[in-house]
């Protein structure tokens, strides 16, 4: 079973898409204290000084169920790759 989630280490609401698996109605929100990431070696290896490649990284962290009434941890690991978004602010 494979399964993406995109989150943003940096918002301040990092919501996923995925309900709790203990209630099946609050929504998994990542609890920012409790993720770790590292990149593999390999990942830096292959980092030259012409390109920037995007990394890979080893991950494992908790989610916390939003209902009221629940408040779960799920715990999760797995692998992070790096994505480059383009946005655009105004015009």
């Amino acid at each position: 079973m494979k399964r993406e989630i995109l989150i943003d280490v940096t918002d301040k609401e990092s919501l996923t898409d995925y309900f709790c698996p203990y209630c099946n109605k609050g929504l998994l929100k990542l609890d920012k204290k409790k993720f770790i990431y590292e990149e593999y070696q390999k990942s830096i290896q292959e980092r030259t000084y012409d390109s920037w490649e995007f990394g890979i990284f080893s991950c494992s962290g908790v989610f916390q169920c939003n209902h009221l009434y629940c408040n779960e941890f799920v715990s999760f690991c797995g692998e992070m790759y790096e994505e480059e978004i383009d946005t655009c602010i105004g015009r």
